[in-house]
């Protein structure tokens, strides 16, 4: 894996501008790693811009796989405690265990708000408040929506809440492109089965300038996690050691990488053009990316909150 000097999060963090063309080919490379990912049978489940590695070249490479699952393998111990809250879908901020990789989809729709309004658009403080910011944006869903996704206790909060009316997204991102609020829109879906798909989302007029017939039609092997090789402790020492080497070896701060260059010369014609990101002083970290301490409310807190909504 190529050396990636910064992530999407401490990009967004500098302020810098980034242009339409900047937005557009950061969301398509998320969509084009995506696709393969859930062509695998895998959902990702962390889908932040804390796990979206960038170079100064606006390569962009997805990361962190611990949290991944089996798209197959559902049940009840299926988890809803999965990615930030903040670029949680709605069926796992209202707890329902039996979701797909829809999830995905709501986190790029997440960062995609991001990158547009240079800030965060769900900022909830736990999980009630949570679905109060969603419900906020993306306005009041049919009572056929409510009553299909989530608990019962979440379902009744839900219910109980004021009407909110579907956002005019122009007025929300007077810059945006029409085609870009569009996929925003699409993405942005409180029902899971209403989201727009990764490889739907692909083909997306906002993208059309970067879109590749071969992007979608993928073919590969579904990944199996009972097939997965454990290795032994020193085993990861040795792997450990290996990449700290390759790392050193190829740092762009020591030798060249002609081998980036290679890859950036086979960027579409559209990238080609971009203005590099500025990364300087915004190394990558190691960080974890759900809040060990952040407080959060199960089904009896929304119980809790039935009786007191408007």
């Amino acid at each position: 894996m190529d050396v990636m000097e910064t992530d999407l999060k401490q990009v967004l963090r500098t302020g810098q501008s980034l242009t339409e063309g900047h937005i557009q080919y950061f969301i398509y490379q998320i969509l084009h790693a995506l696709n393969f990912i859930h062509s695998s049978g895998v959902i990702h489940r962390d889908i932040t811009p804390a796990n979206i590695l960038v170079n100064k070249n606006c390569d962009l490479k997805i990361c962190d796989f611990g949290l991944s699952k089996e798209e197959s393998d559902q049940g009840e111990h299926m988890t809803d405690y999965v990615t930030m809250r903040w670029y949680r879908a709605p069926e796992l901020v209202m707890e329902d265990k039996r979701y797909s990789a829809q999830i995905d989809v709501w986190g790029v729709g997440s960062i995609l708000g991001e990158l547009l309004g240079a800030r965060p658009l769900f900022q909830g403080k736990d999980r009630v408040n949570q679905l109060d910011k969603i419900i906020d944006v993306i306005g009041t869903p049919s009572e056929e929506d409510i009553n299909s996704i989530g608990s019962t206790a979440a379902q009744k909060y839900l219910k109980k809440k004021s009407f909110r009316p579907a956002p005019d997204w122009a007025s929300v991102y007077p810059r945006a492109s029409p085609e870009a609020l569009d996929l925003l829109r699409r993405m942005l879906v409180f029902h899971p089965d209403k989201r727009i798909t990764v490889a739907e989302a692909l083909k997306h007029p906002f993208l059309r300038d970067l879109y590749e017939e071969s992007d979608v039609q993928v073919s590969i092997q579904h990944f199996n996690f009972d097939e997965t090789q454990h290795k032994t402790i020193q085993e990861v020492k040795w792997a450990v050691y290996d990449e700290s080497v390759a790392f050193h070896k190829n740092h762009p701060r020591t030798a060249p990488r002609p081998q980036q260059q290679q890859h950036s010369a086979q960027q579409p014609a559209a990238a080609a053009s971009l203005p590099t990101v500025d990364i300087a002083g915004e190394w990558r970290s190691a960080q974890q990316t759900i809040e060990r301490g952040e407080e959060e409310c199960g089904a009896e807190q929304f119980d809790k909150y039935v009786g007191s909504v408007e």
